[in-house]
């Protein structure tokens, strides 16, 4: 080889040799910068907070970030994936992991995880290609698992929430800042009639009835707007036009910052709750006016009792046909009509129980019309036609009071504008209606009652026994008169049919089975007044009582002692028990009432025949008097027909016999 040749190849040499070191350089500078990449990599993955970690084909766990080994321990790198994070010993179904192998596709998947501390989480899970293989295939597969469990927690607390608002039986609305409805649930629909897409974005202000307008409308917002709550009781429209009222509260919701955002109101339809503690609170007056009445009736009955024997024994000595004996008639007349009126105000008053019995309707239906009549308006006129001959039913007269107080005063409200006419009618029921003749097998009395007032609407003429239903306004009425009129009906074994036309009218028939008449009380017309002998006790702490009790029955033949004290008395019969055939005493006296008289007459002689008068009876005086023997107790004022007929009644059964 010669030299020239020798020196071209050590200079091809040395071409060679840079290349290689550049090559080299290169090499180590690429090798550097992949070192360089792959720490960042892998600080990045560290730093993950969620799940991640790098899986194979036989599903083992081949990477796993440095939260990953925290959470699930760090021993997992090289464990079954299902083992190491489900603590399972057979693969998932469904598996993200092999569907990602299977197809190359991202999946996703819900799933439960159990930690290193054996907490159960819940996880929402990514699987995708993380390596492949020369010709396409998955290599490895990165799995994210992200915890969710809070996020659940808070989930299934909304949801408890949502249920909770949406199945509430109170009306829940939520507004803007300025008012715009954003939410109502259902018991809004219910309560209102308004559908939600009808009110969102309105302002709650066209519910409000007109009254809460004005200044009550300025204070309710300027006390929301500041961040305060409200609570109150508003009137408010349906959808329909009626009127109801509501509890609400209505709080503003804030944001961080204290700035107001939303407002939600909870409101309640109180109408039926104001209206039963409004019964509540008539039934306490009714029985305050009943105390009350009770002891105005002790008085005013012994002042009617002095008036009516004196007028009773005038007329008997007035000349027939003088202006005297017209002028004391009107006198009794008049002591009459008010002994009744105190009689009705007790019976509307005082507690009782319910005594069925046979007994004309006829006079109860004049007698309820008489008390009624004063109350109503001079534009309304009342017709009655009292056509049934036999109108015994079996009843309690306060029921059958209470059930015509209750028609006609519907009646006469139904008329109060324009007034009308108040028909009343009793007949013996021909034709029964097909739909009550299976309930109704025998002979019936039709009573009925009706206006030509405004009418009912065919939709609300279906609801009109409902309890609590009522067409009228708020604090107008409770909506029981009629439910309480069904149930008296029903309890009389009979049925009620209502008919009405708007504009025209409304009509109650009522059906009620006929009694047996001859066992029925009636007014007794007989003018003579039984006579006979007897030595009477009667004591009255009222002197005026006792002494014109003894003018009336002397002239009957009897021989009194009065007294006016029940000290008194019981010395007299203890002096001589034997002296007396009858004890008639007053129920109300100071320190000793006539019960208590009673029963210490009867420790000395137990079989003294003892009549009680009171103008006040409560239903523990039928107990009691049973326990004491007691002959029989007179109302105040006692008539000389009901005085003289009982005491002919006691002695006669006991013949005047004393067997002590």
């Amino acid at each position: 080889m010669d030299r020239e040749n020798l020196l071209q190849e050590i200079a091809d040499l040395q071409r060679k040799v840079s290349r290689l070191e550049e090559q080299q350089a290169a090499s180590l500078k690429v090798e550097t910068a992949l070192r360089e990449s792959e720490g960042k990599l892998f600080g990045l993955v560290g730093a993950v907070t969620d799940k991640l970690s790098m899986i194979d084909e036989n599903h083992t766990i081949v990477f796993a970030s440095t939260t990953t080994l925290e959470k699930f321990g760090h021993d997992i790198v090289g464990q079954k994936c299902y083992r190491a994070f489900r603590r399972r010993d057979t693969v998932c179904d469904p598996c993200i992991v092999s569907q990602t192998f299977a197809d190359g596709m991202i999946h996703e998947l819900e799933q439960d995880m159990i930690t290193r501390d054996n907490r159960t989480i819940n996880c929402w899970t990514t699987s995708n290609v993380a390596a492949r293989y020369e010709d396409g295939r998955p290599r490895l597969v990165v799995e994210f698992s992200r915890d969710i469990t809070r996020q659940k927690q808070a989930e299934a607390k909304l949801k408890r929430l949502c249920t909770a608002i949406n199945q509430s039986d109170e009306a829940v609305m939520i507004t803007d800042r300025n008012g715009a409805i954003q939410y109502v649930n259902p018991a809004f629909t219910d309560i209102t009639g308004y559908e939600q897409p009808e009110v969102i974005g309105k302002n709650p202000g066209f519910l409000m009835a007109e009254k809460n307008h004005g200044p009550f409308h300025a204070e309710f917002w300027s006390t929301i707007k500041v961040g305060s709550t409200w609570k109150g009781y508003t009137t408010s429209t349906k959808k329909d036009g009626s009127h109801y009222t509501q509890h609400a509260t209505i709080s503003p919701v804030t944001a961080n910052g204290g700035t107001v955002t939303n407002f939600v109101a909870v409101m309640r339809d109180v109408t039926v709750e104001l209206n039963m503690e409004e019964q509540i609170r008539q039934l306490q007056k009714m029985e305050a006016i009943g105390v009350l009445a009770g002891g105005i009736a002790h008085d005013f009955n012994n002042i009617l009792g002095i008036i009516i024997t004196n007028a009773e024994m005038a007329i008997e000595d007035a000349l027939p046909g003088s202006e005297t004996l017209y002028s004391i008639r009107q006198v009794l007349g008049a002591s009459y009509r008010a002994k009744e009126l105190i009689r009705q105000i007790l019976l509307f008053s005082r507690r009782s129980e319910k005594e069925l019995m046979p007994l004309h309707l006829g006079p109860l239906v004049n007698e309820s019309l008489k008390m009624l009549r004063s109350t109503l308006p001079a534009s309304i006129e009342i017709k009655q036609n009292i056509k049934a001959v036999s109108d015994a039913v079996l009843c309690d007269p306060i029921q059958i009071h209470q059930l015509l107080m209750n028609l006609c005063t519907n009646s006469a409200q139904a008329m109060q504008e324009a007034g009308g006419t108040l028909a009343v009618t009793l007949t013996e029921a021909r034709n029964i209606p097909d739909k009550i003749a299976g309930y109704m097998p025998g002979p019936c009395l039709v009573l009925t009652v009706s206006d030509t007032g405004c009418g009912i609407s065919p939709d609300n003429i279906k609801k009109i026994f409902d309890p609590y239903f009522t067409t009228k306004n708020p604090g107008e009425g409770t909506g029981l008169g009629l439910s309480v009129v069904l149930g008296i009906v029903r309890s009389l074994q009979g049925e009620i049919i209502a008919r009405s036309t708007p504009g025209r009218g409304t009509t109650f028939k009522i059906y009620l089975p006929r009694a047996v008449s001859r066992n029925a009380k009636s007014p007794d017309t007989k003018n003579g007044l039984p006579r006979g002998e007897g030595r009477i006790l009667f004591i009255d702490d009222e002197a005026q009582v006792g002494n014109a009790a003894s003018r009336r029955l002397t002239r009957l033949g009897y021989t009194l002692t009065t007294e006016t004290t029940p000290q008194n008395a019981l010395a007299v019969f203890r002096s001589d028990p034997a002296a007396f055939d009858l004890v008639i005493t007053d129920k109300t006296m100071p320190d000793m009432n006539g019960f208590e008289l009673a029963a210490a007459m009867k420790e000395i002689r137990p079989d003294i025949p003892v009549i009680i008068c009171s103008g006040y009876f409560v239903p523990e005086d039928t107990t009691l008097s049973k326990k004491l023997g007691i002959a029989a107790l007179l109302p105040k004022p006692v008539t000389k027909k009901d005085l003289a007929e009982a005491i002919q009644s006691v002695l006669d059964d006991t013949k005047g016999e004393y067997r002590g």
